[in-house]
Parts: structure tokens; sequence; C-alpha cells
């Protein structure tokens, strides 16, 4: 009988590790399942209350106001000279405009979107920000929340720093949100976010935060077991490259998952440089692997038929 890693078949499957991917299923799909509940109050408007019981989650996916070659920091200081783009925060400007309109994408300027939510669940929200490629500062109702680096004029005075999701606690005694945004770009052709910011009230944002790192932890550690067990099992059998191609595979799935993930290594400020190099590789190499162990594993098959 042959030794390669046939999924199906319990003798080159240990029971610990079938338990391992189960739950892992299993964890996944409630975590799936929660998020898209979540995601029912989406596409908010601007200027105008928001009906919110507080159990939901609100994306700020709609267009923004956006003035270019200028940094606000509140609604109050708005300029009546200029042009107010519609863009979606932070897609790129360069990308959402064409022809003679268009504007180029090395450059500053400012978001700007007022949320108004009930006073009874509003008074008190989280607004969450993922990872930032560019350099920004953000306001809220005139106020500092967060900085990601220096934001500038010029690329001398611009420096994006950090690469991670922001947690942001607000209140206002009225609901009124005035979410003003600094953004700079003086290096990067093209830029945008792949989640959307959102506001959540303060319970439910620090629920789904220990979810999502119980999940990236718990799916992070199984692969790093089966790539582990691959290790081992390869340098047991004579069809060992079979083992080490999969094994590989799952090693650079895991460097995938910590850069990628929700509480790892994209938030401890790790270089957006490093960031980019060790997210585009390892997708790169997991695919690669696994390709390898594919040829591998029918190249052995057919070897052994023609023998016969």
């Amino acid at each position: 009988m042959s030794d390669l890693p046939v999924f199906s078949h319990k003798n080159y499957f240990p029971i610990h590790l079938r338990r391992i991917l189960c739950l892992t299923a299993v964890f996944l799909t409630a975590a799936q399942a929660a998020e898209s509940q979540s995601k029912t109050l989406s596409q908010p408007a601007t200027q105008r209350e928001i009906d919110w019981d507080g159990s939901q989650l609100i994306e700020l996916s709609g267009n923004w106001d956006f003035y270019w070659g200028v940094l606000l920091t509140s609604f109050d200081k708005r300029p009546t000279n200029i042009r107010a783009y519609s863009i979606p925060f932070l897609d790129s400007w360069h990308k959402k405009n064409a022809g003679e309109t268009q504007l180029p994408f090395s450059g500053f300027g400012t978001y700007q979107l007022r949320i108004i939510l009930p006073r009874k669940t509003g008074s008190h929200v989280v607004l969450r920000l993922p990872p930032a490629d560019i350099a920004v500062r953000v306001f809220c109702n005139g106020k500092e929340i967060y900085a990601n680096g220096l934001v500038g004029t010029s690329a001398e005075t611009t420096e994006p720093r950090e690469y991670k999701p922001v947690l942001r606690e607000l209140e206002s005694d009225d609901g009124v949100y005035d979410l003003t945004i600094q953004a700079a770009n003086f290096d990067l052709p093209y830029f945008n976010f792949y989640v959307a910011p959102v506001i959540v009230s303060v319970d439910t944002a620090f629920k789904r935060q220990a979810l999502s790192f119980l999940a990236d932890a718990f799916v992070t550690t199984a692969l790093f077991i089966l790539a582990v067990s691959y290790l081992i099992t390869g340098a047991k059998t004579k069809h060992r490259k079979c083992y080490y191609f999969l094994s590989l595979s799952c090693f650079s799935a895991v460097c995938y998952l910590l850069v990628n993930g929700e509480a790892l290594l994209g938030q401890i400020g790790l270089s957006r440089l490093y960031i980019w190099k060790i997210h585009y590789l390892s997708r790169f190499l997991s695919f690669y692997f696994f390709f390898n162990y594919t040829v591998e594993f029918f190249r052995s098959n057919l070897t052994k038929n023609i023998k016969m």
C-alpha cells in the first residue's frame, strides 16, 4: 500500500489532526455567521440620523466628502471655494476620477463624513479603522483621536508608520460624530482599504475583537501542527517530497495569517514594507508548494501504476 499523504484515509491523517480541522471549520463557520449578521446596516446616510438600536454594526462604506490639497481638522473649517469630491474612505482619490478632473496619486487631502446616531444608543460607540496603507490623522468633532505616522504636504514631511487595525472609543452627548480624516500619499501609485471602517457599540466591538483574535490563533495553531506533523511524517516515508511540500505550504499559510491576522504581526507596528513582502511572498509560496505537492503526488502514483 502506498504511503502517500491521502487526506481521506485515516492511516495517513491522524485522528487528532482531523479533529483540529473539524473544529476549525465549525469555528470559522460560526464567526462568518456572526459577521454576516452584523452587516445589516451599511451605506450610512450623511447629515441625517440613522435608526440604530446599538446591536448592529454600521459600515462607513458610503461616499465621503473629499477636499483635495487641504488638511482640515473639523467641519467648522470646511472651505467654500474648493470643490468637494465624493469618494469612499480610504479609496484611491486618483482611481475614482477620470479625465480633466482626475487627481494625481501623489498629494494630500481630507475626508469628511457626519454620522448622527440616536442619543440613547449612539452617545458612546467605538470606531474601528482597518490598516492604512498611507499616512492618516483622524479627528472626531474637532479632536484628534489617532495618527498613522506624519501627515504633511510633501514627501519630506509625510511618513506612514503603522499598519494595523485601530479601535477608538467615541462619545457625543447628542450622538453627532463629525469624522475628519487627513490623508497624504507620496509613494504609492495605488492604495485601498479591503475592509470598511465601522462604528459599533462598545460591548460588541471588544467581543468581536476577542473572537477574531481567537479565530486567528486557533487556525494558525492548527496549520502549524499540520506543518510539523507532515514534516515528521515525511522523514519516515519514502515519498517524503509530498509531505515536505505539504508542510512548507502550511508553514507559508501560517506566515500569511500572522501578517494578515486580526491581532498578530499586523498589530504590533511592523513596517508596512515588511508586511507587504511577507504577505505576497507567503501567498506565492503557499500556492507554489501545494502545486509541487500535487505534481509529485500524481507523478508518484503514475510511476507506481506503470511498474505494476
